[in-house]
């Protein structure tokens, strides 16, 4: 997935709030939106280079998003924005085996009490359930979720159990958006409910897949399938 705007150099100095941070651009300090809720304590720290689209829009206080940023010259994605459309163009270019018989129905299908990110069908009728999820933590290659206590992930991996007995396939995707990951596995620290119920949605017939990107000032796109530590 191609980047429509040209991506604007600046450099990180503090987080204001859960989603606003304070960033030096071109000399001049400057509020941008941060779109992701998480801790990010594996990727920002102050004097860190960020890069920032400009999205001035009507009734919002700053003018610009922060999409990448790059640590040990490593590019990670901490927009949250962007999952399901990567998501969205891998289904559509089959780079999901377990998904290559299906089409994407509808997004945010809503299921049980939740909004479940994608409805897909194959050509027999079959309806499955798919949850995306951004990952942008990581200890040394390892990729871990969440990086932070996630109540909402939990109730999703719930309802994708249910969704099974209501005559539904079901997926959780991780996708991760840092470069040089070479597995995944959920973080038992940050969130010991969420690791479990990852195990037994896993044995309950919910697809469990990670894949790793490739990450540019130009694009980000799926680069291959990485193997999931469950524990």
């Amino acid at each position: 997935m191609k980047f429509r705007e040209k991506l604007v150099p600046a450099i990180f100095l503090e987080r204001i709030s859960r989603f606003t941070v304070l960033v030096d651009l071109d000399g001049k300090r400057e509020l941008a939106h941060l779109h992701d809720p998480g801790r990010l304590d594996t990727v920002l720290e102050p004097r860190l280079e960020v890069f920032l689209r400009n999205a001035l829009r009507n009734k919002r206080k700053t003018q610009y998003d922060i999409v990448l940023a790059r640590r040990s010259g490593v590019y990670v994605l901490i927009h949250t924005g962007f999952a399901n459309p990567v998501f969205a163009e891998g289904v559509k270019g089959g780079v999901f085996e377990e998904l290559s018989d299906y089409g994407i129905e509808k997004a945010e299908i809503r299921y049980g009490k939740s909004r479940i990110d994608f409805l897909l069908r194959n050509a027999i009728g079959e309806r499955m359930l798919v949850e995306v999820k951004s990952v942008t933590k990581a200890v040394g290659s390892t990729a871990l979720f969440p990086d932070a206590p996630t109540s909402r992930g939990r109730k999703h991996l719930i309802e994708l159990m249910e969704s099974i007995g209501d005559g539904f396939r079901a997926g959780v995707v991780f996708i991760v958006f840092r470069q040089g990951i070479e597995r995944f596995a959920p973080d038992d620290e940050i969130d010991a409910k969420f690791s479990t119920l990852l195990k037994e949605a896993q044995s309950r017939g919910v697809k469990v897949i990670a894949v790793a990107t490739k990450i540019d000032l130009n694009e980000v796109r799926i680069m291959k399938r990485i193997p999931i530590e469950l524990g």
